[in-house]
């Protein structure tokens, strides 16, 4: 559970999710930090605002069959190398 002292909740998440390195379920996000889902969703939909706001940012925040993961922007995706793709 965050305390009022914590980052705030969008920061959490991306946090866990960029160091997760994988898709992960909103239950498994609300299991994970004793927050309720509809909480869990407010932070991942303000997350995903912020960073479709940053300048530059090579990445976006993506809800893929209920799971949410960071993935490249696809137009950047011609700059990987060709095993990253």
């Amino acid at each position: 559970m965050l305390a009022v002292s914590d980052p705030p909740l969008p920061t959490v998440l991306e946090a866990i999710l960029f160091g997760a390195g994988r898709s992960m379920s909103l239950q498994e996000l609300s299991d994970m930090l004793g927050q309720p889902k509809g909480v869990i969703m407010v932070g991942l939909v303000n997350l995903r605002k912020e960073i479709s706001e940053r300048e530059h940012c090579a990445l976006q925040l993506s809800e893929v069959s209920g799971r949410w993961i960071f993935e490249v922007k696809p137009e950047l995706s011609a700059h990987l190398p060709e095993t990253f793709r």
